[in-house]
C-alpha cells in the first residue's frame, strides 16, 4: 500500500490502544509520512455487543457518560500521539450511537447534544468528524444510529465535519441513491 501514490494513511480503530501490540508498534510499522484517522466505531460496537445502551446518543445516562469517558480516553491518546508525532492523527470519527432498546429519536438527539457539548469543548489536536451510519428508521437497522437530519441539527455551530459512509447510507435506504442524497444534504447544511 505504501507504494500506491494515492494512499496517504489509515483509518484506525482504537480500543485501549491503536493497535493490539501498542501505539508505538503501529507507528513504527507504517510509513512515517502516513496520517491516521482514528475511528471509535469498533470499540463502540464491541461495547454495544455486551451492553446495547452504550453510546453518545444513549438515553441511558450512565452509559452515555461511560461513552463520553471513552472519548476522553481517545482525546488523551490522540493528543499524546500528536505531541510526539506532529500531525499524525488528523481526525477522529465519532458516532451518534443511541440506546438500542429505545426508539425515541428525540431522546437520543437530546442525549447526543449533551455528549457533544462536553466533547467538543475539549482541547483536540485533530479534527472531529461525525460518521453517519444507518439510522433508526423503524425498519430493522444494522446499526440504528441517529438520522442524518438530527445529526446535522446537533452539530450545527460546532467545528465538526460529516462523513457519509456510503455502505451504511445504502443499507439505511435499502437503495443505492440515499448515499448521494445524504451527501447533498450534508453539503447544503454546510
Amino acid at each position: 500500500l505504501a507504494d500506491t501514490p494515492d494512499i496517504r494513511g489509515l483509518e484506525q480503530p482504537c480500543l485501549e490502544h491503536l493497535h493490539p501490540l501498542g501505539d508505538e508498534w503501529l507507528l513504527r510499522h507504517t510509513p512515517g509520512d502516513w496520517q491516521i484517522v482514528v475511528t471509535a466505531i469498533m470499540e463502540t460496537m464491541r461495547r454495544r455487543g455486551a451492553n446495547s445502551v452504550f453510546g453518545l446518543a444513549s438515553s441511558d445516562e450512565e452509559q452515555r457518560k461511560a461513552c463520553v469517558a471513552y472519548y476522553r480516553h481517545l482525546q488523551q491518546k490522540i493528543n499524546h500521539i500528536n505531541a510526539s508525532h506532529a500531525g499524525k492523527v488528523i481526525a477522529l470519527e465519532l458516532h451518534a450511537a443511541p440506546c438500542a432498546s429505545n426508539p425515541d429519536v428525540a431522546q437520543a438527539t437530546d442525549a447526543f447534544a449533551r455528549s457533544l457539548k462536553e466533547i467538543a469543548n475539549w482541547d483536540w489536536s485533530c479534527d472531529l468528524v461525525l460518521e453517519h451510519c444507518d439510522a433508526m428508521t423503524g425498519i430493522a437497522p444494522r446499526k440504528g444510529f441517529l438520522p442524518l437530519d438530527n445529526v446535522l441539527e446537533v452539530i450545527a455551530g460546532y467545528d465538526i465535519s460529516v462523513c457519509i459512509n456510503w455502505a451504511r447510507s445504502a443499507i439505511e435506504g435499502r437503495n443505492l441513491t440515499l448515499p448521494l442524497t445524504h451527501t447533498q444534504q450534508a453539503k447544503r447544511a454546510g
